[in-house]
Order: C-alpha cells, then sequence, then structure tokens
C-alpha cells in the first residue's frame, strides 16, 4: 500500500514529499491521478472505519483535479464521492485563486458593506460608529490580510467604504470629512482614532511570515518554500523569486523583506549563519558599513563568523582569525585597532544557535502592532519631534542617530573626540583643529552633518518618513564629498577612496 501511494512532490522529485494535511475534522489528500493510488486511499479509510467505528461523510468530501486529468469521472467512482474544481474554499480560504482576483475580496467587501450599512448610520453616535468599524475591521478582513497581499484598488475601497460611514455619507447625500483620513488613522496617544490603514496593516501581516521563516526550520510550509525557491545566506529568508510562473503568493509576501529587515538584528550564538561583515550583529549599523576601508581590503568578504574564529594550539577559547590580502596603510592602522576593540568584547561562545532580534520590541520578539507603527512612521522615533522636548542640542549632537553620524565621522579622520554639552561649543573647538592648512575639509564636516540630520528632522515630522542609519551614513560621507569637491578640496571620484583619504591629510 505504501508503495502505491506516495503523496506529490513540492517541486521535484528531489523535493519535499506531501501526502496529507490534518486540521481538527478535515482532512485533505495528495495523490497523484491513477487508480492505483485512489485504490490505496480508500483502503485507508476503511481500514480507519473499521478500527475506529468512525465513518467518512462522502457526501461532504469531493475529488478536485489540479490541471486537466480526462478520467476524473472514473476516479471519482473509486471513492465515490463528488467531482469538485478549482478555484475552492477549504477552511475558509481560497484554494487555486489568484490572490488578485476579485472573486477573493468581493465578498469581504460585500461583508463590509453589509456590516456598516446606512441605516445602523442613523441610529449611532460618531464613537459608535467608530467602534462598529474597528470591530467590524479585526474579524472581517484579517483573516485574509494575514495571508494575501491586498490589491490597492480593494483597500482604496474598504477604506471608503468605512470613510463613508463614520463621517454619515450615503448615496443620498454627500458629507466632507472633518479630518483627513491619514489623521483619522493615527494612533490614539497621536491625536488620531486608532483605526487602521489596510496597506500598511496588511504588510505588517505578512511581516510575520518573514520573522516565521527565520525561526521554523523544520516546519512542513517552511520546507515546501526552502524547496521550491532555496534559502538565501544563513537561511533566514528565501531566495527572490525571477521566474514570470510560480507562487505569487509567497513572492508577493518575501518582497517586503527589505522593509522589513531594517528593524532586524543578529543574536550571535555559533556563528554559523551570521555574516560578519554583512549582517548588523554589532551595533546599529553593519560592520561593512562602520569601516568601508576594512571591508573592501577583507580577503573573504561573505565569511560567517565561526569562519573568522578559531581555538589556538593547546587553548579552549577562541579568538578572532581576520584575513587580509594586504597590511594596512598608516592611516588605516586607527581603523583597524577601533574595529579590534569593538569586536573583542563580542567573541561568541558558541554554546547556542544564531537567532532573530526583532530591534522595535524591548524581548526582540517580532510583534505585528510594532511593524505596523514602524511602517505608518508612529514610533516613537531616535530624532525628536517637534513640540517633543526637542532641543538643538540633543537633536544635533546627542540623539542616538546623531551620535553615530559623529562617530563615523571621527572614525574617518582618526581622532578620538569626547562631544561638548552644546553646539556653540562645538563650533568653536571644531575651527582650525588641525591648523590653517590641513583643516579645510575638517571644517566643512559640522555644517555637512547637520544639515543632513536637519533634513530627516523635517522628513519626519512633516512627511511620515524616514531614512535608516545606513542610509543617512552613506548619505552624509555623499554629501561631504560633492562639498569638498565644490571648494577644490579633493579630486577623489568615489566615496570609499574619499573617506579613506581622510585621515592621510590631517
Amino acid at each position: 500500500m505504501v508503495k502505491c501511494y506516495n503523496g506529490i512532490y513540492a517541486v521535484n522529485s528531489a523535493g519535499v514529499s506531501i501526502s496529507h494535511l490534518l486540521f481538527a475534522d478535515d482532512t485533505i489528500l495528495f495523490c497523484e491521478a491513477s487508480r492505483e493510488q485512489l485504490l490505496s486511499i480508500r483502503l485507508v479509510l476503511s481500514c480507519f472505519q473499521v478500527f475506529t467505528g468512525l465513518k467518512v461523510n462522502v457526501g461532504k468530501s469531493e475529488i478536485a483535479p489540479v490541471g486537466e486529468v480526462n478520467n476524473i469521472d472514473a476516479l471519482a467512482n473509486v471513492l465515490q464521492c463528488r467531482v469538485g474544481k478549482l478555484p475552492m474554499k477549504y477552511l475558509g480560504m481560497p484554494l487555486g485563486s489568484s490572490f488578485k482576483s476579485p472573486l477573493i475580496w468581493n465578498p469581504i467587501l460585500e461583508k463590509m458593506e453589509k456590516r456598516l450599512s446606512g441605516w445602523k448610520r442613523l441610529y449611532l453616535s460618531k464613537g459608535g460608529r467608530l467602534m462598529l468599524i474597528k470591530s467590524t475591521l479585526s474579524c472581517l478582513p484579517t483573516y485574509f490580510l494575514s495571508l494575501f497581499t491586498i490589491p490597492k484598488a480593494v483597500a482604496a475601497r474598504l477604506e471608503n467604504v468605512q470613510r463613508k460611514f463614520l463621517w454619515g455619507s450615503s448615496e443620498g447625500g454627500f458629507k466632507y470629512p472633518l479630518v483627513a483620513w491619514d489623521k483619522v488613522c493615527l494612533p490614539i496617544e497621536m491625536g488620531g482614532l486608532g483605526l487602521r490603514k489596510v496597506v500598511s496593516f496588511n504588510q505588517a501581516l505578512l511581516g510575520k511570515w518573514l520573522w516565521r521563516f527565520g525561526h521554523e526550520d523544520t516546519h512542513l510550509w517552511r520546507r515546501v518554500i526552502s524547496s521550491k525557491y532555496g534559502e538565501g545566506q544563513g537561511g533566514w529568508r528565501s531566495r527572490a523569486c525571477r521566474r514570470s510562473h510560480g507562487c505569487g503568493l509567497w513572492r508577493s509576501i518575501n518582497e517586503g523583506w527589505e522593509n522589513y529587515s531594517k528593524h532586524l538584528s543578529f543574536v550571535v550564538g555559533d556563528g554559523t549563519r551570521i555574516r560578519f561583515w554583512h549582517d548588523r550583529w554589532i551595533g546599529d549599523a553593519t560592520l561593512k558599513v562602520l569601516y568601508p576601508e576594512l571591508y573592501e581590503c577583507s580577503a573573504v568578504k561573505d565569511a560567517c563568523i565561526s569562519e573568522v574564529l578559531w581555538i589556538p594550539e593547546g587553548g579552549t577559547v577562541r579568538v578572532w582569525n581576520l584575513t587580509f590580502y594586504r597590511a594596512f596603510e598608516d592611516w588605516e592602522l586607527a581603523a583597524s585597532y577601533s574595529l579590534l576593540r569593538l569586536i573583542q568584547t563580542r567573541i561568541p561562545q558558541g554554546n547556542r544557535r544564531d537567532t532573530l532580534y526583532w530591534r522595535l520590541k524591548g524581548d526582540g520578539m517580532f510583534d505585528v502592532r510594532s511593524y505596523y507603527l514602524a511602517i505608518r512612521g508612529v514610533l516613537s522615533s531616535w530624532l525628536p519631534w517637534k513640540g517633543d522636548g526637542e532641543s538643538v542640542n540633543h537633536l544635533l549632537l546627542h540623539c542616538p542617530v546623531t551620535h553615530a553620524l559623529w562617530s563615523c565621522m571621527l572614525q574617518a579622520f582618526g581622532i578620538p573626540w569626547v562631544m561638548p554639552g552644546s553646539v556653540a561649543d562645538l563650533i568653536c573647538c571644531w575651527y582650525q583643529w588641525h591648523g590653517k592648512d590641513k583643516s579645510v575639509i575638517w571644517n566643512l564636516v559640522p555644517g555637512c552633518l547637520m544639515w543632513i540630520v536637519w533634513l530627516e528632522r523635517n522628513r519626519r515630522s512633516f512627511e511620515d518618513k524616514e531614512k535608516a542609519l545606513i542610509e543617512l551614513i552613506l548619505l552624509c560621507q555623499r554629501s561631504l564629498l560633492e562639498w569638498s569637491r565644490c571648494w577644490g578640496f579633493t579630486n577623489c571620484s568615489s566615496i570609499s577612496m574619499f573617506m579613506s583619504s581622510l585621515s592621510l591629510s590631517l
């Protein structure tokens, strides 16, 4: 019997074999379109009936072909069940239908319109309407939003239904909204009504799958995705699907990796899945960004942490063993000493597995709410917001983002520096620090860096957008290069060449 029923392979004969899926009292069986396999299934069901006394409800069972099957009626007679077809519903979810198809979303839209019908608006206050909108959004489409990427047109229609119900508009009359919808969807503590933007909420729910992919190594769904697309470096994500056909569902989920990964860092265990230069495992930026000149002369740029550690002969403690294809120049020694000081206290013990850490939560575990707020740009930002205790000294000197930018610039010059308490003190002690001839580029740094910070502050305050720390560092370096070239202080054509020349110019 086992030889006759082998299930199906998710990708090819070397992939994951799937024979059945069970949920409560529902069972879905997978097999090839052959009489022998169906006879084996019928034999299994008969044995199940004899041993347990339970009978399979043939009236509720059906056989659904995938693709074209010529003898489907004869195969259905073997199991004595009816013939179904794709797309179909299983456990409330559509099978065999594109997530962009209206067939999926029309029932959701119709149910929401029915729940938020016009006559209910007449008997409810604005507070009652708000509570009904929240309960409707939480119970109706969330099940679908947690798996399917919602089309923008469908999201706009959902929000249009909610907006009309909240402000009292109807087909017979239009009422102007009293507040912009974006402000209505802000958290209550920020002056909004606590409603959710559908597209952002959908992205946050789908982020849960990206988190689970990095943790659930042995789960069936994860093994199927890995078998189909392959795994990226470290196995934290699948490879991108660039084929014109395939599972558009996972492809759309995986497209959110870039935004999702901005809020990740890595906790080193044995170091076999975390890359030394490319992954954010120490601090808020990767070592590749913090030490670009050292990365350029690294012998193994994609090395994992475990590959740059070794145990000396006769020893028991692991030590760092970084390799470079050339000796350091004089201006690179300060960066090499800084790197060694930074990583010396971070030697992993190797007694546990590498894990992901969600930076938006104190416990490091992924949370849909925190990701949603990050997507909306309403988290407690590292840069202060206007009217929220903002001061010039904190904004331009001491907040974590600005401090990281100062540290990166000072490191490029190879200068140890203690930040003064005020901007005025900084300007006084900064100007001509290295003498009149050697301070031309040095004198440009405060104005360039503070300008970048000011632009980012306004971007977060007025546009609800923000750049990652890595992007700000690169923008600051690029701006300093452009300013220096405009003044005729450098002839460097690339950022890496320019940053490497800074310590040499002093």
